[in-house]
């Protein structure tokens, strides 16, 4: 049985969130590891690619729509600190405007993604409909990802978000957990053009304020595993591991242009 759970506060569900490292910010019991555990765990160069790829389509529909969107999280500090994806990261995360919800899920915007073989889909991955969060993906996978789980991996995970209103001055998110996530419009507009590794995506105009909120100043030199793997959808168990982001780790997730789509098919093009 499929329950939606529909409630525009926190909801006590935490554990449904598979970005709980970017998000939750677990303060529990930890290990500290090796720049050589870390880079065991580095995303592959294909899953990479894909991501990218994944992210060139989004961009330039959503563009083509007037669909406002930004880069946010893990994906945010990675392009501020690695210049792209996060080497150990597995996904990319963006946040939209709860208000822009139809018009991103109208025909004609999901129509444009499934020409481009990618969909945009409710997160379902317990079985249980997870209102604040969508996922967008792409059924022509060229990795040897494990397609477990509801959606395949590689994904975008979008995350709606809470204009301001009479009770709140800030930009929130929707989901559970990220009560210091919250952003104000003037950290939030303009947004930017940014070039994430080989692609351009959006960026808020000054994120610096919302991730030192979220994570501490600590994000700037300290990294931490995934607690779940997105490709075998199964937690790692353990103690978190963190460990300090050294320059031999300061780089972002390799890529092969020559696999990524050459021209994302807009609609009259």
């Amino acid at each position: 049985m499929m329950v939606a759970l529909d409630n525009d506060e926190n909801n006590g569900i935490d554990w449904l969130f598979d970005g709980e490292k970017e998000f939750l910010n677990s303060k529990g019991p930890s290990v500290r590891i090796s720049d050589e555990e870390v880079c065991q765990n580095f995303i592959s160069e294909d899953h990479a690619t894909e991501l990218y790829d994944l992210l060139r389509c989004t961009h330039e529909i959503f563009s083509n729509f007037n669909i406002s969107y930004w880069l946010t999280g893990g994906s945010m500090i990675g392009y501020l600190r690695h210049g792209g994806i996060i080497p150990w990261d597995d996904d990319i995360d963006i946040c939209i405007l709860r208000k822009d919800k139809d018009k991103v899920l109208s025909s004609a915007v999901v129509q444009a993604f499934e020409r481009n073989k990618t969909h945009i889909v409710a997160d379902f991955s317990y079985n249980i409909e997870n209102t604040s969060l969508h996922k967008i993906y792409r059924n022509t996978a060229k990795s040897n990802a494990v397609k477990g789980g509801k959606v395949p991996y590689p994904f975008i995970d979008i995350f709606w978000m809470l204009e301001p209103n009479e009770f709140y001055d800030t930009i929130r998110f929707l989901s559970p957990g990220n009560d210091a996530h919250w952003i104000s419009p003037s950290e939030l507009y303009p947004l930017q053009t940014i070039k994430f590794g080989p692609v351009t995506a959006n960026a808020p105009a000054d994120p610096l304020p919302q991730l030192d909120r979220g994570y501490g100043e600590e994000w700037k030199s300290e990294g931490q595993l995934h607690t779940l793997d997105h490709v075998i959808k199964q937690g790692k168990g353990g103690p978190r591991k963190v460990f300090n982001v050294t320059p031999f780790l300061n780089v972002c997730a390799k890529w092969d242009e020559s696999k990524m789509t050459s021209k994302v098919i807009l609609p009259d093009s």
